[in-house]
């Protein structure tokens, strides 16, 4: 199995027991895969958006730590937040009482995971002849966008040559998505699933089903977290988007529409995934 599914399996599973222990509501909320550097993984609460994030490289050498100990202390997180509230210190009582309740481990703060494999650095050169900088992350980011970087000896402003550090990995491409609501609204529910399917992808363009008007496909990507730019408005009903690679349909009760476009998709081999509507239960 893939490393980040069984990420994705077992922060499911942590949240069930935490479900289970307390008895109370924990919806499932977005994994991302984004951190680098030393920090294995975060918790991460905005307003009413939450969600989790892990550092794949340190997945890649350590995935036996983060299924054992940093899956369930980031939930832990999460836990702790939604019954004391945001009052309650990060690693405080609350939250080792969840680790140890729930997850049966000895609660640590910091995880002890080796790095070094990870470290990157920038190599940068100037008018010095045979001289290289080598700057960190932050400082090659804040030279990238700054543009101000000089070389004290020779005052000449350097020039980005080349990042030196462990081969990248980078998540799957998904170069060109196409989503059609149905029509219909889309529900908490619908958007998580949504969620949990790129989450462990890297989406360059969406294009969106004719039915969706203008201001659908702003919500769909300010809920979605995507840049607006992102997302084009299919303009020809009668014709389906070429050059698609994957397929997000969501189905709608009384309406094969979905199921046509889906058999129309699969046919030229793209990978096609189609939400089922929940159906409304009319007590008697």
């Amino acid at each position: 199995m893939d490393q980040t599914k069984q990420i994705l399996k077992r922060v499911e599973e942590c949240l069930g027991l935490a479900r289970k222990h307390y008895g109370i509501e924990l919806p499932w909320i977005d994994v991302l895969f984004d951190l680098s550097g030393d920090t294995a993984g975060f918790y991460c609460s905005r307003g009413d958006k939450k969600w989790f994030r892990f550092n794949r490289g340190l997945i890649e050498h350590h995935l036996e730590d983060f299924l054992v100990d940093t899956v369930p202390h980031e939930v832990s997180h999460y836990v702790t937040r939604t019954i004391w509230g945001r009052k309650v210190k990060s690693h405080g009582k609350e939250w080792k009482s969840v680790m140890r309740d729930v997850f049966k481990l000895e609660p640590t703060r910091c995880h002890s995971l080796d790095t070094s494999a990870l470290k990157v650095t920038y190599e940068y050169t100037c008018g010095c002849p045979g001289h290289v900088h080598k700057l960190s992350k932050r400082q090659h980011l804040k030279a990238q966008r700054y543009l101000s970087t000089y070389c004290r000896r020779c005052k000449a402003h350097v020039s980005f040559r080349a990042e030196v550090g462990p081969s990248k990995n980078p998540l799957p491409i998904v170069e060109k998505l196409f989503v059609s609501t149905g029509g219909r609204a889309l529900s908490t529910d619908d958007l998580n699933r949504v969620r949990k399917i790129i989450s462990t992808c890297e989406v360059k363009s969406v294009v969106a089903d004719s039915v969706m008007s203008h201001r659908d496909c702003e919500v769909l990507a300010r809920q979605l977290g995507w840049a607006r730019n992102l997302i084009e408005r299919h303009d020809r009903p009668n014709t389906l988007p070429s050059n698609v690679s994957h397929a997000v349909l969501f189905e709608k009760h009384g309406c094969d529409r979905h199921m046509r476009m889906a058999k129309a998709y699969e046919a030229r081999g793209v990978i096609v995934r189609v939400i089922k509507e929940a159906v409304t239960k009319i007590a008697s």
